[in-house]
């Protein structure tokens, strides 16, 4: 029992560390609609780290940041990792204005 409540202590605390980075990801830049995906993932990933929010969490938390109209596509790309089609369908929905080259190309996937 005693394990179990540490257990359950400990993914309460990962939950409150995502929380908080999430707030300030949101509070900064407010939730990704698919522009300056750059600026959005450096900042993202940034405070993740900073609050020590464990890689999968990270990952699954990932949803919670874009706006709602994206989730579906967020969830499609994530779990079609291993798409052949995947550099071309993150062209064509994510714009990244900073870099001025209209397209973003993600290696991260």
């Amino acid at each position: 029992m005693r394990l179990f409540l540490q257990q359950q202590q400990a993914e309460e605390k990962k939950e409150s560390h995502a929380t908080k980075a999430l707030r300030a990801v949101v509070g900064s830049l407010n939730r990704f609609e698919g522009k300056n995906v750059s600026r959005f993932l450096n900042t993202y990933n940034m405070e993740m780290e900073l609050n020590g929010v464990p890689e999968d969490e990270m990952i699954r938390s990932f949803e919670l940041a874009v706006v709602p109209q994206m989730k579906d596509q967020v969830k499609t790309l994530m779990t079609n990792t291993h798409d052949p089609e995947l550099q071309e369908k993150l062209e064509v929905r994510l714009e990244d204005n900073e870099a001025k080259i209209g397209l973003t190309r993600m290696s991260m996937v």
